[in-house]
C-alpha cells in the first residue's frame, strides 16, 4: 500500500513578494469612480449614436455602421451577399453608384430589395435620388428582419470609399446625427477629405433637418423622414 504523506500547511508571508502595498486612500478610490464612470458613460454615448450598429460588423471592406439597420461599405462578392443576408439581417442592397447585371441578379435570386443610383465620385447625390433613397430605407430600414421583406440595409459602392461615404454622410444628418460627429466619421475611415460640391450638399441637408435658411437643392426632403 502507498501512503502519500501529509503537507504541512505552509503559511504565506505577510508581505506579497512586489512589495509591501500602501492602503489607499479616498482619492485614489473617488479618481477610480471617476475614471470607471467616464468609460461607461463614453460606451453607452457611442451605443446611443448607433455607430456601432446592433451587432458585429460584417467582413467587407471599408465596412461601418451608418445608423441602426444600415451599413455601408464595398461592393460586395457573391457569396459575400449571400451571407450577408444569411448571417447579418440584409434585406436589401442600395448600389450608390450603379449596379451592374450580375448583382441585380443575385440579388433577385436571393429575394432581396434592390435599388441602384448613379453617384459620381466626388459629387453629391441629387434631391431626386435622396428621396428616392430615404423612402426606399423608410419602408425597408428594421431592426430585426421581418417576414415583410423588411431588415438591415447595405449601402454600398465599389470600394466604399466613394460617393458610398457622403451619401451615408447626408442620411445620418437627415436621421438626426450632429453635424460634428458625421464630420469625426467622415475624419476617421482614413479616406480622402470631402470635395466642395460634398460639403455644400451636407451643409444644405443640414439646414432641411434644422430648418433653418435656405436649403435650396433638397427643400424636398423637409417633408420627408425615416
Amino acid at each position: 500500500m502507498t501512503v502519500i504523506p501529509l503537507r504541512r500547511p505552509r503559511h504565506l508571508p505577510d508581505t506579497p513578494a512586489f512589495g509591501p502595498c500602501a492602503p489607499s486612500g479616498w482619492p485614489h478610490r473617488v479618481a477610480v469612480a471617476v475614471v470607471l464612470a467616464a468609460l461607461l458613460g463614453a460606451a453607452l454615448g457611442i451605443r446611443a449614436t448607433g455607430v456601432l450598429g446592433p451587432g458585429p460588423l460584417p467582413p467587407l471592406p471599408a465596412v461601418a455602421g451608418v445608423v441602426p439597420g444600415l451599413l455601408r461599405g464595398g461592393e460586395p462578392s457573391d457569396a459575400e451577399i449571400l451571407r450577408l443576408r444569411d448571417d447579418y439581417g440584409v434585406r436589401a442592397v442600395v448600389d450608390v453608384d450603379g449596379m451592374d447585371v450580375e448583382e441585380t441578379a443575385v440579388t433577385r435570386s436571393l429575394g432581396l430589395r434592390t435599388l441602384r443610383l448613379s453617384v459620381t465620385d466626388g459629387r453629391a447625390p441629387t434631391a431626386p435620388d435622396m428621396l428616392r433613397l430615404v423612402r426606399f430605407l423608410r419602408s425597408t430600414v428594421a431592426a430585426r428582419p421581418g417576414p415583410d421583406g423588411t431588415g438591415v440595409v447595405y449601402l454600398h459602392d465599389l470600394d466604399g470609399h466613394g460617393p458610398v461615404r457622403i451619401v451615408a454622410a447626408m442620411l445620418q444628418v437627415l436621421r438626426g446625427v450632429p453635424m460634428p460627429a458625421v464630420l469625426e466619421g467622415l475624419r476617421a475611415d482614413g479616406a480622402r477629405e470631402l470635395t466642395a460640391a460634398e460639403s455644400l450638399a451636407l451643409d444644405e441637408v443640414d439646414r432641411v433637418r434644422r430648418g433653418v435658411g435656405p436649403a435650396r437643392a433638397y427643400a424636398a426632403l423637409r417633408a420627408e423622414g425615416w
